[in-house]
């Protein structure tokens, strides 16, 4: 979809070691000049890591003090391994920089 757009994709590596778990750390490090916008998948597919509310309001405040936009795609908003995906933008308490992305078909199904 990002290419599709004219775009640029940069994936943001995770550690296995770490649960492939996204951490705001790694998002600094991968922003470029030209870093418009970060799509954060939670719960992630297939490695079914949840980025936890704390980390990302962190990965939020990074985003926001670079004035890039935020998607995350919470498509999967239900229980999942044990682990309860709520909207993350409860975390960050976030306003305009923030989008978010849904589905009725996975949710309920």
């Amino acid at each position: 979809m990002v290419m599709y757009t004219g775009a640029t994709p940069v994936p943001v590596m995770t550690d296995p070691s770490d649960g492939f778990r996204l951490r705001a750390e790694a998002v600094a490090r991968a922003i470029t000049p030209r870093t418009k916008l970060l799509i954060v998948n939670s719960p992630s597919n297939p490695s079914g890591a949840v980025v936890p509310a704390d980390e990302f309001a962190r990965i939020y405040e990074v985003c926001r003090a670079k004035s890039i936009w935020l998607l995350t795609d919470e498509c999967y908003s239900i229980s999942y391994m044990e682990t309860k995906s709520r909207s993350r933008s409860r975390a960050c308490r976030a306003r305009n920089e923030y989008h978010l992305a849904g589905s009725l078909s996975k949710t309920f199904a």
